[in-house]
């Protein structure tokens, strides 16, 4: 929850949630529509020089990490993600960003 969090800029509790709206269901959302940038934090984009070469490794990153957080927020317990996979996707996604520059 928390790397969503960070990644959006929003809290749980965030008053623009209306109804069964949460963070998580904001976020999920926006992956599945393939409208990843909508859901991040402004401040966030703005460190993320959209002009770049590495644009598409910089987006595979954040998409990489927003997966993670989605798949350590599922509703079931046995249907989340467990830390060694968490690592391991972490890891990707840095590599994805180190290979792109």
């Amino acid at each position: 929850m928390i790397l969503l969090e960070l990644l959006s800029g929003k809290n749980p509790m965030d008053g623009s949630f209306e109804g069964d709206q949460s963070l998580v269901n904001w976020i999920s959302h926006g992956f599945q529509k393939n409208e990843i940038m909508e859901v991040i934090d402004p401040k966030l984009k703005g460190l993320i020089d959209i002009s770049g070469a590495q644009l598409h490794s910089k987006l595979d990153c954040v998409t990489k990490i927003v997966e993670v957080g989605l798949a350590c927020t599922r509703y079931a317990a046995g249907e989340r993600i467990n830390m060694r996979n968490v690592l391991r996707l972490l890891k990707e996604a840095k590599a994805i960003l180190v290979k792109g520059e």
